[in-house]
């Protein structure tokens, strides 16, 4: 005899069936988040050398709080495990609420490392190359000659969209987004500042086309291809891309503050343009997206070794500017891969020696330039930093 089975289970069934075939990569990621760990997500037992170089790193960032009002989260690394973390102050100044180890704080130009990354992805997929030319993939970009290459190492000559969009004194709670400025540059045609190709310029324009570049070659969000090919990836949950137009936010996300009083700062009209910055994380998340990177679970070494390699050499000294990434190559041929930021309150530190297993982050929400003062911390690391990592970008 065969069972009847009445028609509302079966329907249900098949609603059931539906919404779980419709779970994304990210939604399944996210329930099953804990399922499987890294081997360095497991704690380690510290060496007595160790244990001393702890207190000896704790007595520098103690000082930092006590001599220069130091507010904020910060991790050390070395020999690819954690020796230390610990965050110190508010996470917000009015509730008197404390920074933890999941406080996220806006990236600011330490995002671009993320943009850059994706786009690798992308031409390790050959869903691009990066010798491209930019209108390629954007629509009425006036620019024949500048590639998706000059865009990830700054050789492009761009005027920087911060200073154009100044010009228009737009009302501080109106918000551009990346579309519109690539419509600004198609409809105005803003001088070049350099010859494309001809010379490093720094400058936030090229990240703001880089990510309208992911979302056309991966068709998705900007925000979206992150999470799934980057994050999940990683492990790295505190981890996302703010959207300056959704009214909610994290309970765990930071708020910018300047000054002694606390000032808070308010968002501004570019807060809606991402790639360049707008990316929230823990020191804990971009550690693991340093391992993600070492042990080759995003790019290929070959793909990281392009990344790696200085582009231009038009003034003398050690720093340079890979593909996303700032660089400081010493004259034994050892590299300092890193990049800071600096955004409405926030500053950031994301230094990485990936041949020693060194990763030190610093992350404030209280604006305080000392976060990229970090020399002592690397003699302590014993290996030097050149003449400081102080671009604050």
């Amino acid at each position: 005899m065969n069972p009847v089975i009445p028609i509302k289970f079966l329907l249900l069934f098949l609603l059931l069936s539906a919404v779980l075939s419709s779970c994304g990569p990210s939604q399944k990621q996210r329930l099953n988040r804990h399922s499987e760990k890294f081997p360095w997500e497991d704690s380690v037992k510290l060496t007595g050398d160790e244990k001393a170089l702890t207190f000896s790193i704790d007595t520098f960032f103690r000082n930092k709080v006590k001599h220069a009002g130091f507010n904020g989260s910060v991790l050390v690394a070395n020999r690819g495990k954690i020796i230390y973390r610990n965050a110190f102050g508010f996470a917000r100044y009015e509730s008197r609420s404390q920074l933890t180890d999941t406080s996220a704080f806006q990236l600011a130009s330490a995002s671009k490392p993320f943009t850059a990354t994706a786009i690798l992805q992308l031409y390790e997929k050959k869903k691009l190359r990066l010798d491209d030319p930019v209108n390629r993939y954007i629509k009425n970009f006036p620019y024949d000659s500048i590639t998706i290459r000059m865009l990830l190492n700054h050789r492009s000559g761009l005027a920087n969209y911060i200073y154009l969009f100044d010009s228009l004194r737009l009302p501080p709670d109106s918000f551009i987004t990346n579309q519109q400025v690539a419509d600004y540059f198609a409809s105005t045609v803003p001088n070049l500042q350099a010859t494309p190709g001809r010379r490093f310029q720094y400058c936030n324009s090229n990240y703001a086309f880089l990510a309208l570049i992911i979302e056309k070659a991966s068709r998705q969000k900007y925000s979206e291809y992150l999470e799934k090919n980057i994050y999940y990836p990683s492990h790295m949950f505190h981890t996302y891309v703010r959207d300056i137009f959704e009214k909610s936010n994290p309970a765990y996300q930071t708020r910018g503050y300047h000054g002694l009083d606390w000032n808070p700062v308010p968002p501004v009209t570019y807060d809606g343009v991402v790639g360049d910055k707008g990316i929230y994380s823990t020191p804990y998340d971009l550690y693991l997206f340093d391992q993600a990177l070492n042990h080759h679970i995003l790019l290929k070494q070959e793909t990281l070794d392009e990344a790696y390699a200085g582009y231009s050499y038009e003034k003398p000294g050690i720093k340079n500017y890979g593909l996303g990434w700032r660089i400081k190559e010493f004259p034994d041929g050892e590299k300092l891969i890193y990049h800071n930021g600096w955004w409405r309150g926030y500053n950031s530190s994301f230094e990485r020696r990936p041949d020693l297993g060194i990763c030190v982050v610093v992350l404030t929400n209280k604006y305080n330039k000392t976060t990229y003062s970090l020399n002592p911390l690397f003699d302590l690391l014993k290996f030097s930093d050149g003449d400081g990592s102080d671009e604050d970008e």
